[in-house]
């Protein structure tokens, strides 16, 4: 089985309490932003790479007191893990 390195930077959580200004908002910009290479390796030991993105999806059933809370998600394509 081949091993699986993912390298994030680590960005400021937005509280639920404070919200963000989305005047001047850009969905193309913010997914750039949060766009990361991953690697790993394949069975013949080839590195394999592939690019990822994480969002947030709101949890289907938050706690009563974190109404907006979310989990983090990374997203990519499946032919991505697939080599790996």
């Amino acid at each position: 089985m081949g091993t699986l390195t993912i390298m994030l930077s680590v960005v400021p959580c937005l509280s639920a309490q404070k919200q963000p200004d989305l005047t001047n908002f850009e969905l193309n910009a913010a997914l750039m932003e949060s766009t990361f290479k991953i690697e790993g390796k394949d069975a013949s030991g080839q590195p394999p790479l592939g690019t990822a993105f994480v969002m947030g999806r709101q949890y289907t059933h938050p706690p009563a007191d974190q109404p907006n809370q979310a989990g983090f998600v990374l997203i990519t394509a499946a032919h991505v893990f697939e080599g790996m």
